[in-house]
């Protein structure tokens, strides 16, 4: 069993900087149950499309508060899942370390908006489609296996090699081997 204490003044300033859903998880109950929690302690919550307009920047007013906020502690009880049990037991150290890595915002990958110096292998590709010719369903393909096995639309190759290079310098970057090939069997699917 797993018990939050939170006040309304904590709850009020979670619920209106994150989407209940993400709150959902933390507390670990349904987003129907975050809300009557709300209700009973009068947290006023955001509307619908509420983070859809933040999203886009129109940032819209915080409703004020309605309840009374000194002292007041919610407790949340809900009792663990064989599932979260399981998957508890699921991992061992050194997985459960790698996936707390890969959680961390520092560690995403992300794909810049131009491709900056390139990985060789990106830059190889990216010269090899620049000489292709489009096969009969319009896709350009590369055999060379110094290079990707990729198979995409001219208007998609800046877009698929930034992707590349991305990936390629993010699994550098986590201490994998350092990649002067890239198995065809990793990209057995064509993109």
């Amino acid at each position: 069993m797993k018990e939050i204490r939170i006040t309304c003044e904590e709850l009020y300033e979670k619920i209106w900087t994150r989407p209940m859903t993400k709150l959902t998880e933390e507390y670990l109950i349904s987003d129907l149950g975050l809300s009557k929690i709300c209700k009973k302690l009068n947290v006023p919550v955001p509307g619908r499309g509420y983070w859809a307009k933040e999203r886009k920047g129109d940032r819209p007013p915080l409703l004020p508060s309605k309840g009374v906020w000194d002292y007041v502690i919610h407790t949340v009880e809900r009792e663990e899942t064989a599932e979260e049990t399981t998957k508890k037991k699921m991992y061992s150290p050194d997985i459960e370390a790698m996936l707390s890595f890969e959680e961390r915002p520092e560690n995403l990958i992300i794909v810049s908006e131009r491709l900056y110096s390139a990985h060789p292998l990106v830059e190889r590709t990216k010269h090899a489609l620049k000489k292709a010719k489009p096969n009969t369903i319009g896709h350009l393909t590369v055999l060379d296996k110094k290079c990707l096995d990729v198979s995409i639309r001219r208007g998609s190759v800046d877009r698929a090699m930034r992707i590349y290079d991305a990936l390629i310098k993010g699994l550098i970057f986590r201490c994998l081997t350092k990649i002067k090939a890239i198995p065809r069997s990793l990209f057995a699917g064509k993109h």
